[in-house]
């Protein structure tokens, strides 16, 4: 072969000398003096009209250049992960930790309340840092996010019912805060967006994510049991 001549490699398409065995642009192995034995196997050099035997990324087909006029797959991908009612859902998550993180600041809340808010503004924050990486985790946190909402609203509105014995605006907040989390329930378990991006057979969660939920729940479910004590004594 002409040590003069170039030629390009079928890997990187850059240019390299026509005797360079290896690419030294992206190291592929270019030629080999054995063809692999899918290919025939036998001598790569012995060649009947003289032409140099074929290149390795010739014989496996290996033109993995990117086509300029093509955007990548993975931003592609990474630009249709949020969006939609997904997008509303991480809205209104970002929209609670600061009403929660506001609440703490300024109102003298008491113990279990207070812990029961700490513990869900971190399991909040958490799911979103996983939503933003495509965790296997995400709808095991959000229904159990949304779980624990719905629980915790059920208690205090049949408290706030106990104590006004009428439909004040507090239980009208609550009942909608009540079918607001049903229906993300339900967006969760049938939206075609999060089955293609969260597919059912690729979900999981680890001992952490069950070890995080099960320490705001019992926070929420002992806010909960505290304010309906209190309640009790107050109508008693």
């Amino acid at each position: 072969m002409d040590k003069d001549k170039q030629i390009i490699c079928p890997v990187c398409g850059t240019a390299i000398p026509s005797d360079a065995k290896i690419c030294p642009h992206c190291k592929e192995t270019l030629w080999s003096d054995e063809v692999p034995e899918e290919f025939g196997g036998g001598s790569a050099t012995e060649t009947s009209d003289g032409t140099p035997p074929p290149m390795l990324g010739e014989i496996y087909n290996r033109d993995f250049r990117p086509d300029p006029d093509m955007e990548p797959e993975a931003e592609t991908e990474r630009l249709l992960k949020i969006r939609g009612w997904l997008f509303l859902f991480v809205l209104m998550m970002w929209l609670s930790i600061v009403r929660v993180i506001v609440s703490m600041l300024t109102e003298s809340l008491p113990t279990p309340f207070l812990l029961s808010n700490i513990a869900k503004v971190g399991l909040m924050i958490y799911a979103l840092v996983c939503i933003s990486r495509v965790g296997s985790n995400v709808v095991f946190l959000c229904k159990s996010l949304l779980l624990i909402t719905l629980v915790e609203t059920t208690c205090m509105m049949f408290g706030s019912i106990q104590l006004f014995k009428y439909y004040s605006p507090d239980v009208i907040f609550f009942v909608v805060k009540i079918v607001v989390s049903i229906l993300w329930l339900g967006y969760f378990n049938s939206s075609a967006q999060v089955e293609r991006l969260f597919p059912t057979e690729e979900r999981s969660h680890s001992t952490v994510d069950v070890v995080i939920v099960a320490i705001t729940a019992i926070l929420a479910l002992v806010a909960s049991y505290t304010i309906l004590s209190e309640l009790q004594h107050v109508l008693i």
